[in-house]
């Protein structure tokens, strides 16, 4: 190997390892500081997250390779997020609330000289600094994926060692979770939705539905072991255990829509290695272990049981994704409520949040909204005496949310990046399935936005970027 190979396969497996372990300390941090609600994790996630972009930097100018355009390339990519929050630095400096004595009180109504400029509506600046920091600093985290690895390989192990990990953690919060309960110690009579170390089950169930599609790409791309004892010490084993595991936890945590998501999510990766080993000629020689076998009746017959054994998992996943689609024809609330948790939101709670909702749109407000994290403030001027007194955190619509908080063009803002590599994606036309299906949990959990709250949730929001950007990557890579 030539000196200046040596430089630069060096150069690239530094920042690849530094690209490894960033992402992977990014996506769990959320998970152990309790779904990235705890105040003292926020700063560590920012600053977490900024080691992303110094790597791209560094890769860029230290690879010889590397394109010139890319640092300029991490630019274009972050300006919808740059933009937002530079929103929300002058939303905060205009403020939002004007301030009335009256009878020696003092009241507070919004601002009526603030029409068309944006505003902050809250007591509590830093937490809509952070909460724009956060997903800007979740998005460059996925970003690193995309410009920095070259290699299929680098991908697997980023997306199997992040999986194996949740699970384990899964299974210790649970642990913990049942203790707390059995003792009566600790949220014995809490009124909070939690499930594992997530104050909210069902953003932890649409987690997990991103690691069930990135589990089963995996288990796709892994090479299938022929004989048992290789089989269950093999990649692939590990990918479907820990899928099957997650799986498991949306069955308990989850709400119908999640249940319908990780079952057809399970359903398509099982249908795909089923058809991958249908004992037929034209998948003879998709498995290079089979190569090494003589003769031909024997490799069809090596396939079989793998075959039956996928086969019968498909079909068990397909019909569990009917049966929820069936309850959901039946009964279309049950999208929204979970009718097992007592903690749950109820229909008529839900309804009532986004009926007082909708009270809050108006013509000033329409293109910039109220500003980030200004929804509960905003909110319990327009809340209704059957919602209690203390004032509801979300609309628990995201895409509602959204609207309110950062109006029209931050709507735009937040998607538009996704929907540019999205488009990238789709004009190329070099789909695989592992880039199919991690492609598919993401839409999964995007079409819960519509009824749910996943994307208030730091964790799903890293998980979302680092599973997607892994599949717009996937079908790039030279190294497969």
């Amino acid at each position: 190997m030539l000196d200046e190979d040596v430089v630069i396969k060096s150069t690239r497996n530094t920042n690849e390892t530094i690209l490894v372990y960033n992402v992977l300390c990014v996506l769990l941090l959320p998970v152990i500081f309790f779904g990235g609600s705890s105040e003292l994790f926020m700063g560590l996630f920012v600053s977490l997250g900024m080691v992303a972009p110094i790597n791209i930097i560094n890769y860029a100018y230290t690879w010889n390779a590397c394109p010139g355009r890319m640092v300029g390339q991490m630019l274009f990519y972050t300006l919808p997020f740059l933009a937002m929050f530079g929103i929300t630095i002058w939303g905060i400096c205009n403020g939002g609330f004007d301030m009335y004595e009256l009878g020696g009180f003092t009241y507070y109504a919004l601002s009526t000289d603030c029409a068309n400029i944006p505003i902050f509506v809250g007591d509590k600046p830093l937490v809509a600094i952070s909460d724009d920091l956060a997903r800007l600093s979740a998005f460059l985290c996925g970003l690193s994926i995309f410009m920095i690895t070259d290699s299929c390989y680098v991908i697997r192990k980023i997306l199997i060692w992040a999986s194996a990990m949740i699970v384990v953690l899964m299974i210790l919060g649970c642990g913990i979770m049942f203790m707390w309960r059995f003792e009566g110690t600790m949220f014995a009579d809490s009124s909070t939705d939690f499930f594992s170390t997530f104050p909210n089950s069902a953003q932890w169930a649409s987690f997990a539905v991103l690691w069930i599609g990135a589990s089963m790409a995996m288990a796709l791309f892994s090479e299938q072991r022929f004989r048992s004892f290789q089989f269950f010490w093999s990649v692939r084993f590990a990918c479907l255990a820990s899928g099957c595991v997650l799986y498991l936890g949306v069955l308990i945590a989850g709400k119908l829509v999640h249940e319908l998501s990780a079952s057809l999510v399970m359903a398509v990766g099982m249908s795909v290695m089923a058809f991958y080993l249908l004992p037929v000629k034209m998948n003879l020689y998709r498995h290079e272990l089979l190569l090494r076998v003589s003769s031909h009746t024997k490799r069809l017959k090596k396939m079989r049981v793998p075959f039956v054994l996928y086969g019968l998992g498909a079909i068990v996943f397909w019909f569990m994704t009917i049966i929820s689609v069936h309850e959901v024809c039946k009964n279309s609330q049950l999208l929204y409520v979970d009718e097992n948790n007592d903690n749950s939101i109820t229909y008529v709670e839900k309804m009532a949040v986004v009926e007082d909702t909708m009270k809050m749109f108006s013509e000033d407000r329409k293109l910039l909204g109220y500003g980030s994290a200004s929804f509960p403030s905003v909110f319990s001027l327009y809340q209704g005496s059957d919602l209690g007194a203390l004032p509801w955190k979300s609309a628990n619509v995201d895409v509602l949310h959204e609207y309110i908080e950062n109006g029209l063009v931050g709507f735009v803002f937040s998607g538009l990046t996704f929907l540019c590599f999205f488009v990238r994606w789709l004009v190329k036309r070099e789909f695989s399935w592992p880039s199919v299906v991690m492609m598919l949990a993401v839409f999964c959990v995007l079409g819960m936005s519509l009824v749910e709250i996943p994307f208030q949730n730091i964790a799903v929001i890293a998980s979302f970027w680092v599973v997607s950007m892994s599949a717009f990557r996937w079908d790039d890579a030279k190294v497969k």
